[in-house]
């Protein structure tokens, strides 16, 4: 017979058939199946034991006087003449009882004959609370806690774990990345929202599984909270894969400090655009009068203060990029510089009082196709120079110099 109908037949509920399954006053047949899964098949025997104890039970006798009587049928006699000794001394409610009781107290008699004697004694009497809803954990939720606990730590650290790799990962791929209350609002937030939501349900899980009963009183909502747990694995696997290729997309990696002069950036490095351009475009070491103290100075290191750099690179799905250099020289350097830029120049034009020698011809420039871009320009008033590399591929993002101030 399985747990629904005894559950019928007795009256009883779930809770306290297995409350008294875990006191063994009752040992139905146990069988497990190929999955683990345990299975409890009652006889008509354990259902009558049910009836017995619940009739007991409504006398407010113990679970250990039950047991006892259970186990040693002659020590029954003593039993219900001190639990007679106890019920006396209650209130009136209990006086049905004594007397059902005292008509069997005086003669050798079985369980069968003490529960007949208080069928009607007790009919309006119920199970003590304590049965229906037991005040401590039982063996089977133990396990469910146990089970719980676990499976939402892990789940939580999964979440938890996708969130630090998305910062770890583009922060490598960037090296000026920065992760701006714009960008997290409008971009990282959203494409977030099945981790933040697994790090959170679980999180509220293992919150209550610090407390057992408030756990199991909350059943139905963990089990809610698990299903959504489980969907929010599947859909965070697939959205971290879109965002392994989308956030390129929104991350935009900029610095203008002179000291990261030629520091790109991976996406770059390691793009389709052929890094010999800029070592033709910029110069192999930083002219003399660049570096500060006046030495030569090589690649990634310090310039004066009357140097300017800016470099921006963006990857969404295609490179774009801005990297521009601006020296203040003396005469000889500044002569020179625009002798070796002359070797190049495919093109020459006037912006102001600046000369622009540009090595691609940008003269049919369409913004759809995207173009790169490397200039040098020159201004004959002040020395200064300018070197220039821009790439875009999209309509509404020009090359950095077009913009700038000529």
């Amino acid at each position: 017979m399985k747990m629904k109908e005894v559950l019928r037949q007795t009256g009883l509920t779930d809770r306290a058939v297995r409350l008294y399954l875990d006191e063994r006053l009752i040992c139905p047949s146990v069988s497990e199946n190929y999955t683990g899964r345990k299975s409890i098949d009652f006889s008509q025997d354990d259902v009558d034991r049910l009836r017995q104890i619940a009739l007991l039970r409504r006398a407010d006798f113990s679970i250990a006087e039950i047991r006892s009587m259970i186990s040693e049928p002659l020590e029954i006699g003593d039993i219900l003449r001190e639990h007679v000794r106890t019920l006396s001394d209650e209130s009136q409610r209990q006086e049905q009882i004594v007397r059902a009781l005292e008509t069997v107290t005086q003669t050798p008699c079985t369980l069968q004959d003490v529960c007949a004697a208080l069928e009607n004694a007790t009919r309006e009497n119920c199970i003590p609370p304590d049965d229906l809803q037991p005040a401590y954990v039982l063996e089977s939720e133990r396990a469910f806690v146990r089970f719980t606990r676990w499976f939402s730590g892990i789940l939580f650290l999964l979440g938890a774990g996708l969130l630090v790799f998305s910062f770890v990962f583009w922060k490598t791929q960037f090296r000026f990345c920065t992760f701006t209350p714009e960008f997290l609002s409008a971009v990282w937030l959203p494409c977030h929202v099945n981790p933040i939501a697994l790090t959170v349900m679980n999180g509220v899980m293992l919150l209550l599984g610090k407390n057992a009963q408030r756990l199991l009183r909350r059943r139905f909502a963990v089990n809610v909270l698990t299903i959504l747990s489980v969907i929010a694995v599947i859909l965070s696997f697939f959205s971290t894969l879109i965002c392994a290729y989308a956030f390129p997309a929104y991350l935009h990696s900029e610095t203008s400090d002179p000291a990261q002069y030629l520091r790109l950036d991976k996406g770059m490095q390691e793009s389709r655009q052929h890094p010999e351009i800029f070592d033709a475009l910029f110069p192999q070491e930083i002219p003399q009068a660049a570096g500060d103290g006046g030495g030569v100075w090589p690649r990634n290191s310090g310039f004066a203060h009357t140097t300017r750099y800016y470099y921006a690179y963006v990857d969404c799905f295609a490179a774009e990029y801005d990297v521009f250099a601006q020296w203040t020289l003396p005469q000889a350097e500044y002569d020179a510089a625009k002798s070796a830029a002359a070797k190049h120049a495919v093109r020459t034009e006037h912006k102001g009082a600046w000369t622009c020698i540009s090595y691609t011809d940008i003269s049919d420039y369409d913004p759809a196709d995207g173009c790169e871009v490397l200039l040098f320009a020159y201004n004959d008033a002040t020395r200064t120079v300018r070197y220039i590399a821009a790439l875009s591929h999209y309509e509404d993002t020009e090359p950095y110099y077009l913009s700038l101030d000529w």
